[in-house]
């Protein structure tokens, strides 16, 4: 049984072979790691954001700025922010299904807009 290593600058333990834990350095998070949770419950009205992902927290960060009234940054460390907003400004949407005559009429618009721009 190997022996229980904590991290140098904030004492969690460690799971990898490293001095410091990912929160304490700079670490790159992989792909699968740089995940958004959104978490809420029947009984509150609030929505914690939880997010590693860069554009997300970009979105975010807009968000808390624009509208401080709806949207507080709650906690941040170096690879991740956790956001709270009201329950009901969180939405799941239906998909835009497009018939292939709408998607030309749109491809069409948009092309003679683009050449029209200047």
């Amino acid at each position: 049984m190997s022996e229980k290593r904590y991290c140098e600058e904030c004492g969690i333990e460690l799971v990898r072979n490293t001095r410091r834990c990912p929160m304490c350095m700079d670490y790159k998070l992989k792909n699968f790691e740089r995940e958004t949770i959104i978490n809420y419950n029947d009984e509150t009205k609030i929505a914690d954001i939880y997010t590693c992902n860069a554009a997300m927290i970009r979105k975010m960060d807009e968000k808390v700025e624009k509208y401080p009234e709806h949207f507080w940054l709650v906690r941040e460390d170096s690879c991740s922010k956790t956001y709270q907003c009201e329950k009901k400004l969180v939405s799941i949407r239906n998909p835009v299904i497009l018939s292939e005559e709408k998607k030309k009429a749109l491809a069409d618009r948009l092309r003679e807009a683009r050449r029209n721009r200047f």
